[in-house]
């Protein structure tokens, strides 16, 4: 599937076409950020769909390209901390996976919500748990002095 394909999926096709694009333009953002230019807004645009699969995928979207391109989803942080409040699992631990890898990259595009990231610890659900632990080995990874005094942290 080419980027001309995807954007014409984007544009008309329903929600299963788009979801198939999206995982397509991941892939292909993920080895080569610059290809899926054209298409970032609508990609920012899955981050507020109705449909969360659409959702879920586009939060892992952009830890993938995010991570390589961050001035791509630099002002789209809040709309990806917005999807941590999601009942949906899945899209909570992708939010964290993409505020992972955007803060790996630039922690300062994230550091205001450390201790957001971190209260995930006390989530119901394992997946999110291990996510949160995922995300701050990503931010650690490139900035590991944020994790050297712990005494910084808002206890739970």
């Amino acid at each position: 599937m080419t980027i001309d394909q995807i954007k014409e999926t984007f544009e008309q096709g329903d929600d299963k076409e788009k979801l198939k694009a999206l995982k397509f333009a991941s892939r292909i953002g993920f080895k080569d950020a610059e290809s899926v230019l054209s298409i970032i807004p609508q990609l920012i645009d899955f981050l507020k769909s109705d449909n969360e699969d659409l959702v879920e995928f586009a939060c892992w979207t952009a830890g993938q390209v995010g991570i390589n391109r961050l001035d791509y989803y630099k002002n789209s942080i809040e709309e990806i901390i917005k999807n941590l409040d999601s009942k949906n699992e899945k899209i909570r631990v992708n939010a964290l996976f993409a505020l992972g890898r955007i803060g790996r990259s630039d922690f300062s595009l994230i550091s205001d919500y450390l201790d957001l990231i971190i209260s995930f610890s006390n989530d119901k659900s394992p997946l999110v748990r291990l996510g949160m632990i995922w995300t701050c080995e990503n931010i650690g990874t490139n900035n590991p002095k944020v994790f050297k005094d712990t005494d910084n942290f808002k206890r739970q």
